[in-house]
């Protein structure tokens, strides 16, 4: 148990903290949850419960994370226009 949380609050810290982009945050979610059902196949529901919504909030504020995001839907619009 004890290793499992150290994992969960270093993916937090991650998204939290480091300069991702949306796709390198959404990696590093679904690593995690390879990983954690690699310790406790019993878990997957609560990892999708907890830990995914818990990432996701952390993603939503990452500035990383937003200014990729901003970048791609301005490409976006100019690939319209």
């Amino acid at each position: 148990m004890a290793r499992l949380r150290r994992m969960v609050d270093r993916t937090a810290a991650s998204l939290r903290n480091d300069p991702l982009s949306d796709r390198e945050a959404r990696e590093l979610i679904e690593n995690t949850k390879r990983n954690v059902l690699a310790l406790s196949p019993d878990k997957e529901e609560e990892f999708e419960r907890i830990y995914r919504s818990r990432f996701e909030r952390l993603m939503e504020k990452n500035p990383g994370v937003q200014c990729d995001r901003a970048l791609r839907q301005a490409d976006d619009k100019e690939t319209l226009e």
